[in-house]
Order: structure tokens, then sequence, then C-alpha cells
């Protein structure tokens, strides 16, 4: 990198016209020079690789964002999928018991009396069913909005982690350059 320009001529005239000896404004002006000749600046030349490079950053942490909006998208996707999946086998066996009602149903015509109790068993079991039912689905809520909330802090470390490690190297870099 260039060094600042300094005219030491002109430099020891002010010094003498202020009043200090000429030996001693010499002196003064050597010792400025080589420290500023000692100085290293940063060009525009200098600046613009840095401003690539953190263009360079910016833009594979931009992909990397991407590939994790791309993760989650198939994380809900497949979330998505199995309670569609749930929801078709919860389908498929109420089909399947009012399938069972009516062919009881056709076939309790002479017993009819006796059927009505068992009937009123039958829903009652269903009642205690859906009752167990549900509660077996809230705690599989709870668990997987656990899950998420866990998930959701892991990518967040990591993600403050890459954030903190891309602003470290940004710092080297600029430290460096």
């Amino acid at each position: 990198m260039p060094a600042v320009a300094f005219d030491t001529l002109k430099f020891t005239k002010r010094l003498i016209e202020a009043g200090m000896a000429l030996n001693i404004a010499e002196a003064t002006a050597e010792a400025f020079r080589e420290a500023s000749s000692e100085a290293n600046l940063a060009t525009r030349q200098d600046i613009e690789l840095l401003k690539r490079d953190i263009r360079g950053l910016e833009e594979r942490m931009e992909a990397g964002f991407a590939q994790m909006d791309a993760k989650f998208v198939g994380m809900e996707s497949n979330t998505d999928a199995k309670f569609a999946q749930m929801a078709s086998n919860t389908d498929a066996k109420f089909a399947r018991m009012d399938a069972k009602f009516a062919q009881m149903e056709s076939n309790t015509d002479a017993k009819f009396a006796r059927m009505d109790t068992k009937l009123a068993q039958m829903e009652s079991n269903t009642d205690v069913k859906f009752t167990q039912l549900d509660a077996r689905f809230d705690h599989l809520e709870t668990n997987l909005n656990a899950r998420m909330v866990s998930m959701e802090q892991r990518m967040t470390i990591k993600l403050g982690g890459m954030m903190v490690g891309a602003a470290i190297t940004i710092a080297a870099l600029v430290k460096i350059l």
C-alpha cells in the first residue's frame, strides 16, 4: 500500500517560522517523513477487493439461507403429508365402522331390542375412543409443537453461529486488508 505524500521542506520551513531551531526542525520533519512512509493505507483497489469479498460472502450466505428455506419447505410438506395420511386413515376407519354398523342393522331385525342396548354401549365406547383419540391428537400436537420450537431454536443458534462466523471472517478480512 502506498504511503502518504509528505513535503519535508515545507514542514521544516513552517517549524523554523514558528521559532524552532533548524536542526530540531529538520529532525522533526525527517521523523514525520519516516513515520508516514511506514503507514499502510488502503487504496481504492484494496477497498474494491474487500467489497468484492464481502459481496461474495453475502452471496454465499444468501445461498445458505435459500437452502435452509428449501429444507423448511420440505419439512413442512412432509408434516402436511403425514397429517393428510392420518386424516385418511381415520376416515377409512370411520368408513369401516359405518359399514359394520350397516351390516349389523340389516342382520338385527329380529333382535332389535337387544341391539339397541349394544348400540348404546358401542356409542359410549366410541365416545371414549374419540376422547382418547382427541387426547392422543392433543399429545401429538404438543410434542410436534415442542419439536418445532426446539428445531427453531437450534436453527436460530446455527444461523446465529453462521452470522457470528461471517462477522468474524469479515472483521478478520477487514483487519488483514
